[in-house]
């Protein structure tokens, strides 16, 4: 249960917000967003009751190195670590993608998208675990596109902005799928610059 807290300062047009994100909340598929079960005022707190989620990506992505045995970002990912990466952001730009489709005959639209506010499902379904849960009716224009490849620069734990990042994988069985996927961070990152 999220609770939010009005105070004085609290206008029209923000609650206003509120429920349109809340409307819009009601109207995605769980497959693709955290669902939403009940919500309600109490004095001046807003209780929006949503279905738990006890990991986010980002605690995933702090766990996912040491459980496949590396134990520092400058070592080489294995092809298992790899694979399972590649299916997460598989299901995040998934989740993306879908959200994109609906803006076409709805008012939503991803916000703030990072990796401490996309949720992992603890019982997925039809084989999904991916769920975001921020996003409301503000128009984003191409900062989701910008977040999704910072979010893949956090799950392959590669920076862009390191003339050396593919280092680790010179010499590595991956070395050819790291570059493509450094290739494609990166172009999609000098557009947005030039935009």
């Amino acid at each position: 249960t999220y609770i939010i807290k009005f105070d004085n300062k609290s206008n029209y047009d923000y609650m206003y917000k509120l429920f349109g994100e809340l409307r819009c909340l009601v109207q995605i598929p769980p497959e693709y967003v955290v669902q939403y079960y009940n919500s309600w005022f109490e004095h001046k707190f807003l209780y929006i009751q949503l279905e738990y989620c006890s990991h986010t990506l980002k605690d995933i992505i702090a766990l996912k190195g040491p459980e496949f045995g590396r134990l520092s970002p400058v070592e080489p990912m294995n092809a298992i670590e790899y694979f399972i990466s590649s299916e997460i952001f598989k299901e995040v730009l998934e989740c993306v993608q879908y959200l994109h489709d609906l803006t076409e005959s709805s008012d939503v639209l991803l916000r703030d998208l990072r990796a401490d506010n996309i949720l992992v499902a603890d019982h997925g379904r039809d084989g999904r675990y991916i769920k975001l849960s921020n996003f409301g009716s503000v128009r984003a224009d191409d900062a989701d596109v910008h977040s999704v490849g910072a979010i893949g620069q956090e799950l392959f734990d590669l920076n862009i902005h390191d003339v050396n990042a593919l280092q680790k994988y010179s010499s590595h069985e991956l070395r050819d799928n790291f570059g493509k996927l450094f290739k494609l961070q990166f172009v999609s990152y000098m557009k947005l610059q030039k935009a």
